[in-house]
C-alpha cells in the first residue's frame, strides 16, 4: 500500500485522495501569486504542528525574515518559534546563493538532508534555482542528482516552480517530467 504525507491544507489532502506520495517529489506549479511560497509555507509548518514532521525550506527567492512575516501573516504564527528550535531548517536566497555555484550550496545542505529528522523539504522556486546553470542539460542533469538525493534521505519534496519557466524549450516543461506528480495553481479573479 502506498504511504501519503498529508499536507494538512484544508481541502488539498480530500483532492489528493489523501496526501501526497511519501518520498516523492511533487511540483507546484502555477502563475506569479497563484499561492505557491505560501503552500509551501503551510505544508511544512503544518508537518510540524499537527504531525510532528521536521522539515527543510530552501528559499532562491526570499530571505529568512520575509519568508517568516509571509508564515505569520496567513496565521503560521509560530514559525519563528519553530525555526528557533530547530523544527523547521531555513536556507534563504542569501544563503544558497551565497557562492552562486549548486555544488557548493549542496555541500551546505548535504548534513541536513542526511538528518533522518528531516521528513519534509521545499524548493522554492526552480524558477530561481535555474540561474546556478549554463544550459538546460546541466540543469536538467543537476535537477536529476538532487532528487534522487532527496528521495534517498526519505523526504517527501514539494518544489515550486514559475509555470513552464525552468525549461522554456520544452511545450510541457521538462520539470514537469522530472517530478514524481504535479500540482498546478490558477489563480482566479474573486
Amino acid at each position: 500500500m502506498v504511504e501519503l504525507t498529508k499536507t494538512g491544507i484544508d481541502g488539498l489532502d480530500e483532492i489528493l485522495n489523501g496526501g501526497i506520495v511519501r518520498n516523492s517529489t511533487t511540483l507546484v506549479s502555477g502563475n506569479p501569486g497563484a499561492g505557491k511560497t505560501i503552500l509551501g509555507l503551510q505544508y511544512i509548518y503544518n508537518g510540524v504542528e499537527l504531525y510532528d514532521e521536521k522539515g527543510i525550506f530552501l528559499s532562491f527567492e526570499e530571505n529568512a525574515e520575509d519568508l517568516r512575516e509571509a508564515a505569520e501573516s496567513i496565521g503560521l504564527d509560530d514559525w519563528g518559534k519553530h525555526v528557533e528550535e530547530g523544527n523547521i531548517k531555513v536556507y534563504d536566497k542569501q544563503e544558497l546563493l551565497r557562492e552562486n555555484d549548486f555544488s557548493s550550496s549542496l555541500e551546505l545542505l548535504l548534513s541536513d538532508l542526511d538528518d533522518e529528522s528531516n521528513e519534509r523539504l521545499v524548493l522554492d522556486s526552480l524558477t530561481m534555482f535555474q540561474l546556478f546553470f549554463d544550459s538546460e542539460r546541466e540543469q536538467r542533469t543537476y535537477l536529476l542528482k538532487f532528487t534522487d538525493i532527496l528521495s534517498e534521505n526519505n523526504l517527501t519534496t514539494l518544489m515550486t516552480n514559475e509555470q513552464g519557466t525552468v525549461f522554456p524549450e520544452t511545450d510541457v516543461g521538462l520539470e514537469n517530467f522530472l517530478t514524481d506528480g504535479n500540482i498546478f495553481l490558477l489563480q482566479t479573479p474573486t
